[in-house]
């Protein structure tokens, strides 16, 4: 399963990327695809907590997207 969203990945932003992380719903279907997340916030760049947190406030209270 991970060639696929890898595949995936690099149709959508022409890069190769690893790691890789793909979040699903729980029906699992892609809901962000990105490559490496540092485990701390550092540089401006969220850490994988901050990531986490982000998704499940975006999937909880907004679903249809902005």
């Amino acid at each position: 399963m991970s060639q696929k969203y890898m595949s995936a990945y690099e149709k959508m932003t022409s890069q190769e990327a690893w790691p890789l992380s793909v979040f699903l719903t729980p029906d699992q279907v892609p809901l962000c695809v990105v490559k490496y997340i540092p485990k701390e916030s550092m540089d401006g760049k969220p850490g994988f907590k901050d990531v986490i947190a982000e998704l499940y406030d975006k999937y909880k209270n907004d679903r249809e997207g902005s």
